[in-house]
């Protein structure tokens, strides 16, 4: 694969992106619009699964005698880049991302197809957030958790999962991890349930006792002030 290479007489390749595997950007010349290519390695039935937290496949494309995968163009970072760029994240960012990817495997393993094995690198973050899960393969459920719990380890310490390890940094995060990491695969949540925990964890903390008073002092001082502006005038 090289630039300006045309795919099925229809896709020019543009410049090679991602860290994981051999992904293309490239320019559909019928649509007029970007997408992503790689090597189909296993089926064409991911295209099936649509959920905004998976990179949705558009076409399943045969060139001589290899076969790609043409998938919506998705300008982000892997979260493998923003740990080795920025450090490991707030547990509350961690939630978020991982919210995210639950709901997309729950998506998945509605339609009875699931992850080959999630890792920061096939989790893809926007600037704004949005977070979509790519490298969609066949194994099952538990094998889903176990690396969706090693992946969110990984982004709050900042290093790899290895079995058994516990958990330092992840506060509120850590039981969530500890379960999908539990070594018997029926002692693990659903992808559901996962989801919801996870969003729970993500959510804005309200504000305590001491910020709304402190709150309220503040808009009484500045009325104060006001008034004394007003009748100084």
């Amino acid at each position: 694969m090289v630039v300006g290479q045309v795919l099925a007489g229809r896709y020019e390749l543009v410049e090679r992106v991602g860290g994981m595997g051999e992904v293309w950007r490239a320019t559909d010349q019928e649509l007029r619009r970007d997408v992503a290519i790689e090597r189909a390695v296993s089926g064409d039935v991911w295209h099936e699964v649509h959920h905004p937290n998976i990179v949705a496949v558009h076409d399943v494309i045969d060139d001589g005698d290899d076969r790609f995968q043409v998938m919506e163009y998705f300008p982000a970072r892997s979260l493998a880049d923003i740990l080795h760029t920025d450090g490991a994240l707030p547990p509350r960012d961690a939630a978020e991302i991982g919210a995210q990817v639950a709901g997309a495997l729950v998506a998945m393993h509605a339609k009875g197809m699931a992850h080959r094995d999630i890792t920061p690198g096939d989790v893809l973050v926007a600037e704004d957030g949005t977070t979509k899960l790519t490298g969609l393969w066949s194994v099952g459920p538990p094998t889903d958790l176990y690396s969706l719990g090693a992946t969110l380890f990984a982004a709050v310490e900042g290093t790899p999962y290895q079995p058994q390890a516990v958990p330092q940094r992840a506060e509120g995060l850590a039981p969530v991890i500890t379960g999908l990491v539990q070594p018997d695969p029926s002692n693990r949540p659903t992808a559901q349930l996962a989801r919801q925990m996870l969003l729970k964890i993500a959510e804005p903390a309200p504000y305590s006792l001491a910020v709304r008073v402190g709150m309220v002092a503040m808009f009484v001082a500045l009325v104060v002030i006001t008034v004394l502006v007003v009748v100084d005038n």
